[in-house]
């Protein structure tokens, strides 16, 4: 189900690469919008260990979207990790959806 309205994105940053070795050096992360980049940004580490993002100021479209996020390494922008999982979100204020099987006749 998709959330409604939220404010911000919460997430645990990974700890290794893709060959196992670990971390090392400073991570920023990249917003995607149903599949295309949207946004880079530093994450903030909270006191309960996961990062977040406030979304309000990063001028998300209205409506039904997928968002995903990916880390890269600071100094070398070049070596992004896959998109983590999707979560669904609706921004702006709820609407019915369209009518369907409009015909004249």
């Amino acid at each position: 189900m998709a959330k409604l309205n939220p404010t911000k994105i919460t997430w645990e940053a990974p700890t290794s690469n893709t060959d196992g070795s670990p971390i090392v050096g400073d991570l920023a992360y990249r917003l995607y919008v149903d599949g295309s980049g949207f946004a880079d940004f530093p994450g903030a580490l909270n006191p309960d260990g996961k990062y977040e993002a406030d979304i309000t100021v990063m001028g998300l479209p209205d409506g039904a979207s997928t968002l995903t996020l990916a880390a890269f390494y600071v100094d070398k922008p070049e070596l992004i990790s896959d998109p983590s999982n999707g979560i669904d979100i609706v921004l702006g204020v709820a609407r019915p959806n369209p009518p369907t099987g409009l015909d004249a006749v």
